[in-house]
């Protein structure tokens, strides 16, 4: 079901553009992929959504926080007291993850332009286990980090499209222990290490377009894990698509919604430094999901601050599928300045 519904959007997503890029091939297209004045609206929060002139840098800060709460099997609710009778000594009650995210574009040519970002991360979970001791853990440290390429594609004629090519480096740690009921400097689970522990390449194409005072966009990408990790395994690939519409209502305001599904690959392999009998995090049969998310997001850019763009996005699921027993994903927000030299 997951592979034909991207299917069906990327053909007609396809489909449109063709038909978008025979109506008409001008200056403006040009713009689309280019930061200047002209520029048209574009989610912040997607990455390969625009280039830069040649010797121009962007600099960027966001902050996102993501929250989980409960537990689900399927796409099902269920209780802590079902997770244990499925075999479970302790499950999860909630869980945030905060991300601190630097980044940095700068144009290499009139076609090509460099990214690179880098994240610190703080991951909180609180747990009880089946004698309804709760108990806290928690991780701290660099995440990985990401340099990405994105080509404009206009010296082929493509003047709505680019390309991109993400390489992420194996920087935050997957060795992560804690104090808890069951020992000292015990192993946390998957969920709650920094990385991913792999290199980890993600190719994406996105199409972007204006139809009557609104601009429209769509992506595919893919995430594909390179090697196993030091602690002998690998997350599953991830496929996604994203969609949107937006409009920039003034010179300083913009605003959209963005479409997101996300299809993500069970773990392979296996940390024998966890017991998956302990706690649902800790096996690997409880990887892997199907997400779709709404997001809307805000920029804000006041003459006031010489060029320094406020970005802001909230993102809602609204429709969550898992393998085995997952925690229950609820939402995700993000708070971000970013400026262009």
């Amino acid at each position: 079901m997951k592979t034909l519904l991207l299917t069906a959007l990327l053909t007609t997503t396809a489909w449109h553009a063709q038909a978008a890029d025979h109506s008409h091939h001008n200056h403006a297209d040009h713009a689309a992929h280019h930061h200047d004045a002209a520029e048209p609206y574009y989610p912040k929060h997607v990455m390969g959504t625009h280039t830069h002139n040649p010797d121009e840098w962007m600099f960027s800060y966001r902050y996102m926080r993501m929250e989980m709460k409960g537990l689900q099997a399927g796409n099902d609710k269920i209780s802590n007291q079902q997770a244990y009778n499925a075999g479970y000594m302790v499950a999860p009650l909630k869980m945030t993850s905060d991300m601190h995210m630097f980044g940095a574009m700068k144009g290499l040519t009139s076609d090509f332009t460099l990214m690179a970002m880098a994240s610190y991360i703080k991951k909180d979970m609180t747990l009880r286990n089946q004698a309804g001791v709760t108990f806290a853990t928690s991780s701290e440290g660099m995440g990985d980090t990401k340099i990405s390429l994105i080509d404009n594609l206009t010296r082929y004629g493509f003047n709505k499209w680019t390309t991109m090519v993400t390489l992420s480096l194996p920087t935050g740690k997957t060795d992560q222990e804690a104090n808890t009921p069951m020992g000292a400097n015990t192993r946390l689970p998957y969920p709650m290490q920094l990385g991913s522990g792999t290199y980890d390449i993600t190719p994406a194409v996105t199409y972007q377009c204006n139809c009557k005072g609104f601009d429209y966009g769509a992506q595919a990408y893919a995430t594909f894990r390179i090697n196993d990790n030091e602690e002998d395994y690998r997350l599953g690939n991830q496929f996604g698509f994203k969609a949107w519409v937006g409009k920039n209502f003034t010179d300083s305001l913009a605003a959209g919604a963005t479409f997101n599904w996300t299809t993500q690959n069970n773990l392979s392999g296996e940390d024998d430094n966890l017991n998956p009998n302990m706690v649902v995090t800790a096996d690997k049969r409880n990887t892997g999901y199907d997400l779709a998310s709404l997001t809307l997001d805000v920029a804000y850019k006041p003459a006031v601050l010489n060029g320094l763009e406020l970005v802001s996005s909230y993102e809602e699921p609204i429709y969550q599928d898992v393998n085995g027993i997952q925690m229950h994903r609820q939402r995700t927000f993000s708070l971000g300045l970013r400026k262009t030299f």
